[in-house]
């Protein structure tokens, strides 16, 4: 028997509001954000997140001319792009799980020193794991300095904005964050609209170097690639390297005016 539609769609990687946001554009040619909640019965805000997420597959466009974006499925046979960033995750992984055994291969192992833990999240869980794992980082820093230290890439302000602002919610009062970043825009909004008294930030000349969001909190070293596709992060577990990278970025700080 010849599977349906929705389950193939499924099957390669989209979810239920996807395929009924992606088949409507199949047989609209094109339509807005409206147009799309109103035939497919999907709330108007969660269409905006549901075609951003498709226009990131590589399966649908977005046209800004006109007062309303617009937005248009491409042809089938750009399904074939879902193949391509899988190619590409893989190929990332693979970059990172052979730095991870390079860095456990060089670490002398001590009775009363554990072994690093290190985790990959790749894009499509990141934004779950960012909320479920942050509360768990801060703990952890409350016990050192109760400091974030580290880099921020522009970017990762731009693709969560509002991880932000749930961060300074939820994490403990006497939590700070000290980190180097690079000019942007985004950041300059930051700091004249969201001004959080315990976020400190400072542009740094020589950010043009970084290209990843490396926190330190605790004993938790945190990198977040958020400026190319697909986005991921690594999280290592070592309280030695932590603090490593902790006096680094400390020392880089105290030395900036």
């Amino acid at each position: 028997m010849r599977m349906s539609v929705q389950i193939m769609l499924t099957n390669i990687g989209f979810n239920e509001k996807e395929i009924a946001v992606y088949l409507t554009l199949l047989k609209k040619g094109y339509a807005n954000a409206g147009a799309l909640a109103k035939a497919t019965g999907i709330s108007r805000p969660t269409v905006y997140n549901v075609v951003q997420a498709l226009v990131a597959k590589g399966v649908i466009v977005e046209n800004l001319a006109g007062k309303s974006a617009k937005f248009a499925a491409l042809p089938p046979d750009n399904l074939r792009n879902l193949l391509k960033v899988d190619q590409a995750l893989l190929v990332k992984k693979e970059q990172v799980i052979t730095e991870a055994i390079q860095f456990l291969s060089n670490i002398q192992l001590e009775d009363t020193h554990p072994v690093p833990h290190i985790r990959y999240i790749e894009e499509k869980r990141l934004k779950d794991y960012l909320h479920e794992a942050t509360l768990r980082w801060d703990k952890s820093g409350q016990e050192t300095d109760k400091t974030w230290w580290g880099f921020q890439d522009h970017t990762l302000v731009e693709q969560y904005e509002r991880y932000i602002h749930w961060f300074w919610k939820n994490v403990a009062q006497d939590t700070e964050v000290k980190l180097l970043t690079n000019h942007s825009a985004v950041e300059r909004r930051m700091n004249i609209y969201h001004k959080y008294a315990k976020r400190h930030i400072k542009l740094w000349n020589q950010a043009g170097h970084f290209n990843a969001t490396t926190w330190v909190v605790g004993e938790y070293v945190i990198m977040v690639i958020t400026s190319k596709k697909p986005m991921y992060l690594v999280e290592i577990h070592d309280a030695t390297y932590a603090e490593s990278q902790r006096n680094l970025f400390r020392g880089i700080w105290e030395e900036l005016k």
